[in-house]
């Protein structure tokens, strides 16, 4: 596959490796992720709720289990609406009992809580469920709305807005300052299939990306992902951040982070 091209300051990235991020279970083949998403799909119990989304639910979940999901659909509907300005069609999702079942349908490390491939993943009773399923619905309006990649500004805008700090913990900051992924990295991998350890650091990279652009361009969320929508293409995606490029941006972005 060719390397993605550098054009001055402008950067164009490929977006087939990021193809199985919308194959059922993000797997590359997806024929037996297909298999078990069918058969999941029939015995999981069904509800349609509309604009909401429809929802398949792991039949040992509570009665009560959509209303616990719809209560959590609506902030992350609403934060996409007003700080991305994005208004995706209804989704699908798949609330699990437990995590062991979720990965049995999927190729994802060992430690993903909630994943997006298309439809939303998300496991029932987790005290962060508002933060995961915001974060998944940020996928579910990105990709809609045609903002495929780059990758790492598919998680740090998803993490944005469902309002992780976790990541800007002084030792993971400084993990990440002694080995950075290189921005091939970031604009290709995808995140939920890495090795557990190395997903943390593409988290935080793509986080402290996302907000230092913000900080350094005066952007709000929406206006970077209107930037990135308008150089999507079918094939690749084309944007102009010249600061992305500078030896100091990761270090000079830390230390902003880590202030406050």
């Amino acid at each position: 596959m060719p390397e993605p091209t550098r054009v001055g300051a402008k950067r164009r990235a490929l977006l087939a490796p990021l193809a199985s991020w919308s194959k059922p279970g993000l797997c590359s083949t997806s024929g037996e992720a297909q298999a078990t998403r069918d058969k999941l799909t029939e015995h999981f119990r069904q509800v349609d709720a509309g604009e909401a989304g429809k929802l398949y639910l792991d039949p040992r979940l509570a009665e009560d289990a959509d209303n616990l999901v719809l209560a959590v659909l609506e902030p992350a509907q609403l934060a996409a609406k007003r700080n991305l300005g994005l208004q995706p069609p209804p989704p699908q999702v798949f609330v699990y009992f437990d995590q062991q079942l979720m990965k049995a349908a999927a190729c994802i490390n060992e430690d993903v809580v909630a994943f997006y491939d298309g439809a939303l993943h998300i496991v029932l009773g987790r005290p962060d469920l508002q933060q995961s399923v915001t974060h998944e619905y940020a996928h579910h309006a990105l990709f809609s709305s045609g903002v495929v990649g780059p990758a790492w500004a598919q998680e740090g805008i998803a993490m944005n807005l469902a309002g992780e700090t976790w990541w800007r913990e002084p030792a993971r900051l400084q993990a990440l300052l002694q080995a950075p992924f290189s921005s091939e990295q970031m604009e290709e991998l995808i995140p939920y299939k890495l090795r557990a350890d190395q997903a943390v650091g593409f988290y935080v990279q793509a986080a402290l990306t996302v907000q230092c652009v913000l900080r350094l361009r005066g952007w709000s969320l929406q206006q970077l992902t209107d930037t990135l929508r308008a150089g999507s293409s079918g094939e690749a995606i084309s944007y102009e951040l010249g600061e992305l490029g500078q030896s100091s941006f990761l270090s000079d972005c830390a230390s902003q982070a880590a202030a406050r």
